[in-house]
Parts: C-alpha cells; structure tokens; sequence
C-alpha cells in the first residue's frame, strides 16, 4: 500500500458569492460587510449606507454558511 503525502498548505478555496461585494460597496462598506468576529457598531452620517451595509453584511453571513437562526454575536 502506497501513501502520498504533499508538504506545504493548501490554498483555501473562496466560497462562490453571488453578490459582487467589492463592485457594490466602497472599502467602509466592505470591511464592514467581510467582518464576523461579533457585534460591530456602524456610526456614519445620513445616506452613506448604513442599512445598505447591514443587509449585505446578513447576506454575506447566510452565503458564508452561518445559519439565520444562529445566536451570533448575542449576549
């Protein structure tokens, strides 16, 4: 019986979004959005976006595979 064994890391393979995050959301938006360690709070002005960011940031989260009904970032 023969092993093969390959030293090194592998690559991790991106998850395939359907949303274009980078095209539709400027770089706030988007660190906002790729963010999942916890609670975040979002202070801006009127019109930039803040709802805008949080739906894309739920979105983001249920196309990474984090279930809606989770408890994440609940106390």
């Amino acid at each position: 019986m023969t092993r093969t064994f390959s030293l090194g890391r592998l690559a991790p393979v991106p998850p395939r979004f359907r949303i274009a995050y980078d095209s539709e959301l400027n770089a706030q938006q988007l660190e906002a959005v790729c963010e999942f360690n916890g609670p975040m709070l979002c202070i801006a002005g009127a019109g930039s976006g803040k709802t805008r960011t949080l739906i894309y940031r739920v979105a983001r989260m249920i196309e990474c595979g984090v279930n809606p009904g989770s408890k994440i970032g609940r106390a």
